[in-house]
C-alpha cells in the first residue's frame, strides 16, 4: 500500500512539474511563417460545402502522448513534446496542415487562407489574436518537421 502512495505521489508530482515547466517556459520565442503548403482541406467528417467524406485512419498511427487537458485541438501534443517525422508519416497531408496550422491556432494567430480561416473559426476553443505569434522551441522544432514530412509526401 505504501508503495501505491509512493508511485502515485511521483506521478502526481512529476505531472505537476511539467505543468509548470510549460507556464514558466518562454511560449512566445520566435515566429514562423504557418499556412505554406497548399493542398484540398478534408476535415474531420465533413468539407465545408456539407459533402461528406469518409476519413481513412492508418492502421499503424501511434497513440499521442498524455497530454495536460488545457491545450486544445486535435493534436495537444504537438505543443508539449517533440514529435518525430517517422510519427508523421501515419497521418494524411490533410491532418498534417492542420496539426501544423494548429500550433500557431493555440497562439491566436490570424489566419489569412480560407480554408484554415474556416476551419479554426469553427473551432470552439480558437480565439484570433494576432498575425504575429511566438511559438515554444517545441513548437518550433515541430513545426520544421511537420513541413519537411509534408514536402516529403
Amino acid at each position: 500500500m505504501l508503495v501505491l502512495v509512493i508511485v502515485l505521489a511521483t506521478v502526481l508530482a512529476a505531472m505537476i512539474g511539467a505543468m509548470a515547466v510549460y507556464f514558466l517556459t518562454d511560449r512566445h520565442s520566435t515566429a514562423l511563417e504557418p499556412e505554406t503548403v497548399q493542398q484540398p482541406l478534408v476535415v474531420h467528417d465533413t468539407v465545408r460545402e456539407t459533402q461528406t467524406i469518409v476519413r481513412q485512419v492508418p492502421a499503424a498511427r501511434p497513440a499521442p502522448a498524455a497530454t495536460s487537458s488545457h491545450i486544445e485541438g486535435l493534436y495537444p501534443f504537438t505543443s508539449t513534446r517533440r514529435v518525430s517525422a517517422s510519427e508523421l508519416y501515419a497521418y494524411s497531408a490533410d491532418e498534417l496542415k492542420i496539426m501544423r496550422n494548429e500550433i500557431y491556432a493555440r497562439h491566436g494567430y490570424i489566419f489569412q487562407t480560407a480554408d484554415m480561416k474556416s476551419y479554426f473559426a469553427a473551432q470552439p476553443w480558437y480565439r484570433p489574436v494576432s498575425r504575429n505569434v511566438r511559438l515554444t522551441a517545441i513548437e518550433q522544432a515541430n513545426v520544421a518537421t511537420i513541413k519537411r514530412v509534408e514536402a516529403a509526401m
